[in-house]
């Protein structure tokens, strides 16, 4: 595994989409994208003028409809609005009544999600751009919601915390409504498991357990502030969850069967690894769990097949002390983190194999994060005099990354992609041959939320007919140049990456001697706009060639402009290019008289 962005979000959502890793990170005003090679940053739209921000708390990346679907609000945990947005490319903000205030919900043919307004709370739906209210919904005021689906029905949940508000649970089948009856604690609900073939539901929550029977509600289980971790496996419920302090604190596996609760037994010497991080996991067809040796502390994974734990892996690395086994499931695979949050191993079985995944050195292995075609990433932390840090870290699928799509992208040069805005002016007004200032400024959100962060550096080069350098600036920040060389000839201006060591911005010597006096170029990169501005020496039409290159010199985009003008280039290419060239597009174009 190698570390491929630091410092990262620890807390965050992801998603796969179009062949890409979608990450929002709490509080970010910008969403990530990894596509096997790097990281872009696009930045969250405004509203207000204010930069929206991305709150993960219960708001995930919802796929629907070919697009992600999330909220946005101007400041994380606050009471101010959230936004419905739809991302497939861009953002679009999706006009709704009121103020979002649940997760989306993927249900049927439709996105769910509740809507505060006016102090009510309401259901909606959307599909193919349309917005509708669902009927009949009477969701009660609660101070907070969320959305399941399981078992072929919806349920929504609310929970109280304040006056006014209430504990309800709802469940809805696409076209009607039914009120379970419960309105006790415990709807704050993380889960809900439909047993197959019945109305039977358990609702798992922090520390309690609630079941359905079809026709009443009852508490099954509770466990004061303690976790749970549960999966459905052959209509039965188990759960992990650990009780009492460090040291001494036990943890324990169970089963509920309906109503019926009863402690599962592992083989003699084992005991349950250390909750919260332990849990329950089921891969192809077995319920698996994490275990330690209460003689030696040796970690183990047991499995169940419906009678009694058994051995199934004994972990090759030594355990932490009061560190937990997680299991997941990855694209097919079962995943063994041990000594989960503080160990570098973690271990991957496809049904016949073990692999070994390690940390990056002098790092440790946190969650999975999600996959993109060639990579798995990982979050891993580290720590240093000045506290906690956190970073990226890819572990390779031993595959090659796929090629970029082909276009269409805007005539604009790739290296500017990671700009909000980038302009460059050159004036020669009272001038015949040679540039008198030359101005170059630039806006750019850091890809890395804490500073110091790196600054683009570049060189303003001319040349003068020898092709030598007659004078250059090097500058890592905005810069305004006042030209040092007398008006005797002229030169070619060139705006050269000490980073990327590349041309970008090409103005040749004839410019101004044919009359062109001012050339800006403005560019949104990120938004595919290229605005083009050249003013002439008393006004007279001058033909302006603007060539687009890729790295290798091959012309990718070519365009005539008569100047005077300014305009909006809105052509698209088939593949990114390196190098923007402006020049005079033949040697007939006579001498504009220069100034006296």
């Amino acid at each position: 595994m190698e570390t491929v962005l630091d410092p990262a979000n620890p807390q965050q959502q992801s998603v796969a989409y179009r062949g890409k890793l979608l990450i929002a990170g709490h509080g970010d005003s910008y969403l990530l994208s990894y596509d096997d090679l790097t990281f872009t940053r696009t930045t969250f739209p405004l509203v207000s003028g204010v930069r929206l921000q991305f709150d993960s708390y219960k708001n995930p990346l919802t796929h629907f409809e070919s697009a992600i679907f999330f909220a946005l609000r101007p400041t994380t945990g606050t009471s101010s609005n959230r936004y419905l947005f739809r991302y497939s490319g861009g953002f679009t903000r999706i006009s709704i009544t009121g103020n979002i205030i649940s997760n989306c919900m993927v249900y049927g043919s439709y996105l769910y999600f509740l809507s505060d307004v006016s102090g009510t709370t309401r259901l909606y739906r959307y599909t193919r751009g349309v917005v509708t209210e669902v009927a009949g919904a009477a969701i009660p005021r609660a101070s907070g919601y969320e959305l399941h689906v399981s078992g072929g029905n919806m349920y929504i949940t609310g929970y109280a915390t304040r006056t006014g508000t209430v504990n309800f649970i709802r469940r809805y089948n696409g076209t009607s409504f039914l009120t379970l009856p419960w309105s006790a604690a415990g709807t704050n609900v993380e889960g809900v498991y439909a047993i197959p073939g019945t109305t039977r539901v358990y609702f798992i929550s922090h520390e309690r357990i609630l079941y359905y029977n079809g026709t009443t509600v009852r508490q099954v289980f509770f466990n004061t502030g303690e976790h749970i971790y549960a999966r459905l496996w052959q209509n039965d419920l188990f759960l992990t969850t650990g009780v009492g302090a460090i040291p001494g604190r036990i943890s324990d596996v169970y089963r509920l069967s309906g109503a019926s609760l009863a402690s599962v037994s592992l083989p003699a010497g084992y005991q349950v690894a250390p909750v919260p991080h332990t849990n329950p996991e089921i891969y192809e067809g077995s319920l698996y769990l994490g275990a330690t040796l209460i003689s030696d502390g040796t970690a183990a994974v047991l499995r169940y097949d419906g009678t009694a734990f058994r051995l199934f892996y004994t972990i090759p690395t030594p355990p932490v002390l009061h560190s937990g086994i997680g299991l997941y499931l990855r694209e097919g695979n079962l995943i063994i983190h041990p000594t989960f949050t503080n160990g570098k191993h973690a271990f991957e079985y496809n049904g016949s194999d073990f692999t070994e995944i390690i940390a990056p050195t002098d790092r440790l292995l946190f969650p999975y994060i999600n996959s993109t075609a060639c990579n798995h990433l990982w979050l891993n932390y580290y720590s240093d005099v000045s506290g906690i840090h956190w970073a990226y870290g890819k572990e390779s699928k031993d595959c090659p990354p796929p090629p970029p799509p082909p276009g269409p992208v805007a005539v604009i040069p790739d290296h500017f992609m990671d700009f909000e805005r980038f302009d460059m002016s050159n004036y020669g007004p009272e001038r015949g041959w040679c540039w008198s200032e030359i101005i170059i400024d630039w806006e750019i959100v850091p890809i890395c939320p804490l500073p110091p962060c790196p600054e683009p550096t570049y060189e303003v080069r001319m040349f003068d007919a020898n092709n030598g350098i007659a004078w250059s600036e090097k500058f890592s920040k905005p810069s305004f140049f006042k030209v040092p060389l007398p008006d005797e000839q002229p030169f070619k201006t060139v705006l050269y990456s000490v980073d990327t060591k590349r041309d970008l911005l090409v103005f040749e010597p004839e410019l101004i001697p044919k009359g062109i006096e001012i050339i800006k170029v403005n560019l949104k990169p990120k938004e595919g706009i290229f605005m083009l501005t050249a003013s002439t020496r008393k006004n007279a039409v001058v033909p302006l060639k603007v060539t687009l290159l890729n790295a290798d010199g091959k012309i990718l985009w070519e365009q005539t402009f008569s100047a005077p003008f300014s305009q909006l280039i809105t052509a698209k290419v088939r593949e990114p290019g390196k190098t923007l060239v402006f020049s005079i597009p033949n040697e007939s174009v006579k001498l504009v008289t220069r100034p006296e």
